[in-house]
């Protein structure tokens, strides 16, 4: 009965093509580049197809595999886990003959890739981890796009590039037990203007009922979108950025009845004026609050009844830490950070009280 090996290779650039396998049965493949993030040009690995055939984890994460995307590695059916570096914008179609793979993880570092759809079809797979240059969006016969695609077992999603709208919504219900999304919201420049019309909006994602955790950054000029909200019931974790909106629309969040973890970062909303309302933020334990340049900030008595840990980075015009936090309980810490010297002792005040 032959033996199962996991195989480690350290190298430099210049000595990649010098070692060669040894062993036909090596089942893990870890290779990492001596400094690979100053790696530009492109690493011939056409051997590591050839002679790797049974492989189930391959993890050449610090390689850059070049423009091209190899074909090659259709071949290795036991596949389950493939990590890689590339500098090119599609990702072939052939990959969803690896039905057996699981985790995906690509750094795109090239020009911002968009034919992505080939990895909604591959129904085994849980992890999918892409660069923030990947872009997944529909051409414009898109029902026929997605006939065939459904991710029953994705869990993890990140970080794409998606499109406000029905796009977005389509995509995302293919992945009906996904539990953590992470992703960056854009706009539409150099698609149709057919398509241009389906991408008005924040996409509804109740329907994600397994969803825990949310990451969104909007890169889109908020006025010509209009954002409702519509999270999953079962959200414990939101990260929201750039958004920009007016603090009144942040009302459908303060009434997730699950959500324990809240960062709003870099003018995720903005204003000087921020109310909490009685009985939002019900279960909220840690609270962060970036890059917001809200002057005033008022919360109800009710409001945060279970918050733990508040942390307040560069908010600048900040005057002073509510006094409801002056009484809460369970409150423990208080971090600020590059804020006014006012807040700062607001915050000492309040955890002397």
């Amino acid at each position: 009965m032959s033996m199962e090996y996991r195989l480690f290779v350290h190298t430099s650039e210049d000595q990649i093509d010098l070692w060669k396998p040894s062993r036909s049965n090596v089942r893990s493949l870890l290779a990492n580049v001596i400094d690979s993030d100053n790696l530009l040009s492109p690493c011939n690995i056409s051997f590591i197809f050839d002679s790797f055939k049974l492989v189930k984890v391959l993890d050449l994460e610090s390689f850059n595999i070049g423009g091209t995307f190899p074909s090659e590695i259709q071949f290795l059916i036991h596949l389950n886990y493939f990590a890689a570096k590339t500098g090119g914008n599609s990702i072939p179609s052939c990959i969803a003959k690896l039905w057996n793979l699981k985790t995906f993880v690509i750094k795109r570092f090239g020009s911002r890739g968009d034919n992505t759809l080939s990895l909604l079809k591959m129904f085994r797979m849980r992890n999918i981890h892409v660069s923030h240059r990947a872009s997944f969006s529909l051409p414009e016969n898109m029902s026929e796009s997605l006939a065939d695609s459904q991710l029953d077992n994705l869990e993890t999603f990140s970080t794409p590039h998606l499109v406000y709208g029905e796009d977005t919504e389509m995509i995302l219900r293919k992945m009906p037990k996904l539990r953590k999304l992470s992703c960056i919201f854009s706009g539409t420049f150099g698609y149709s203007e057919k398509v241009k019309g389906r991408c008005v909006c924040f996409p509804r994602l109740e329907f994600l009922s397994h969803l825990e955790s949310l990451k969104v950054v909007s890169n889109s000029y908020p006025a010509k979108l209009p954002h409702v909200f519509r999270f999953p019931s079962r959200l414990r974790e939101l990260t929201l950025s750039k958004f920009r909106l007016p603090w009144s629309q942040i009302s459908s969040i303060g009434e997730l009845p699950n959500l324990e973890i809240l960062k709003l970062l870099l003018r995720a909303f903005e204003g000087d004026e921020w109310e909490v309302k009685d009985s939002e933020f019900r279960e909220v334990k840690y609270l962060e609050l970036e890059g917001l340049n809200i002057a005033q900030w008022s919360v109800s008595e009710d409001a945060f009844p279970l918050l733990e840990r508040l942390v307040l980075t560069k908010c600048k015009w900040l005057e002073k830490i509510p006094y409801h936090f002056d009484d809460a309980v369970s409150l423990k810490s208080i971090e600020v950070n590059w804020c006014s010297v006012d807040v700062a002792n607001s915050a000492k005040d309040s955890m002397m009280k």
